[in-house]
């Protein structure tokens, strides 16, 4: 049982690989089995056998797919606080880190594209990792995941939860295998451990963001 535990993928994107690698290791430490994560911005096809579960942000799962909604991933804008410390702050006038051309389709992509102005992006980023460094640093402001930042405390929001990037969180399987103990029991312990971070990943205790028109000048 242990060796076939181990033989599970769980694919996933950067905006929650920190929360479910957390849960990973609640699930080795609780059971002392384990399972491959594999991170991705892609999404591995289950039908095919390419993973096991998927934890994607999606508007519901595919038909052919079995899925439990987990939470909102929601996203705000976030500075260091060594940043704001530098200077009276602006939004509109701060430097900005914004997702590269690689990810022009991105619904994050398109907000920064009709929010920041040109002149104002000082960093593109193919990953979230760089982003989040590039924040952290105090180098510009950028968008998060709320659960990312919420767990670097020299991060500040510096608007409200961003109405339209906000995404569902789905742990999906195929119906086949959701059936088996061994995916059925992964999937009740990822589900009620990722439960207990909801508050943060939906960004609890910010205001709702529906800022959509330019603020260009």
């Amino acid at each position: 049982m242990h060796d076939l535990i181990r033989d599970v993928t769980i694919s996933t994107t950067e905006s929650v690989a920190l929360p479910l690698a957390d849960a990973l290791r609640d699930y080795r430490a609780a059971t002392g089995l384990g399972a491959e994560l594999r991170i991705s911005n892609g999404f591995l096809d289950l039908v095919r056998g390419e993973a096991d579960i998927a934890a994607h942000l999606m508007p519901a799962p595919w038909v052919k797919l079995a899925g439990r909604r987990v939470a909102d991933v929601a996203f705000a804008v976030y500075a260091a606080r060594r940043y704001l410390d530098d200077s009276p702050f602006d939004l509109c006038g701060a430097e900005w880190v914004c997702l590269d051309a690689a990810r022009a389709g991105h619904p994050q992509a398109q907000w920064e594209a009709d929010i920041v102005p040109e002149s104002r992006v000082a960093l593109r980023a193919g990953s979230l990792h760089i982003a989040l460094d590039s924040i952290v640093l105090g180098h510009a402001i950028g968008v998060l995941p709320c659960g990312v930042a919420a767990r670097h405390h020299e991060l500040v929001p510096v608007t409200g939860v961003i109405a339209e990037l906000t995404r569902s969180l789905w742990l999906v399987t195929q119906p086949m295998l959701a059936r088996a103990e061994r995916i059925r029991g992964l999937l009740d312990f990822l589900h009620d451990d990722l439960e207990r971070e909801r508050p943060l990943i939906e960004g609890a205790g910010l205001t709702t963001d529906h800022r959509r028109r330019s603020s260009r000048p």
